[in-house]
């Protein structure tokens, strides 16, 4: 019972999501403003633990590889990376292209130029917030 009354809830909430491009201006704004704001606090709060564990972490590797802790046979990492890219044209397709064409991106950003507007907003404002 619990688990079709969430199947239900997250199928109206991705039926709103794919319909926002057709609501009013100011609920595209709102929504986009709001997860915008959302998201540049969540950014600028944890930007600075993620650039300093990157940071560490190089530092931690270029020591090793100088002290010869770290050895790479570059014939095996060759190998490995021809059979895992072979292995992932055959799954999804050479042919296919991951990209969007540029009709495709130019229709997307005019139709939620108010959405992706409040969402640019509202990022810097949750940024500066942070």
């Amino acid at each position: 019972m619990a688990k079709d009354a969430v199947k239900e809830s997250a199928a109206d909430a991705l039926g709103y999501l794919r319909t926002i491009g057709r609501k009013p201006m100011s609920v595209q704004l709102g929504i986009g403003g709001g997860a915008g704001v959302v998201t540049g606090y969540i950014f600028g709060k944890s930007s600075r633990v993620v650039a300093g564990t990157i940071g560490c972490s190089l530092i931690l590797f270029q020591f090793c590889n100088y002290r010869g802790y770290i050895h790479i046979n570059r014939n095996e990492f060759e190998k490995d990376i021809r059979d895992m890219r072979k292995s992932l044209e055959e799954q999804f397709g050479v042919n296919k292209s991951a990209l969007p064409n540029g009709k495709d991106v130019d229709k997307f950003l005019t139709s939620n130029k108010y959405l992706l507007g409040g969402f640019v907003a509202g990022c810097l404002l949750g940024y500066a917030f942070s």
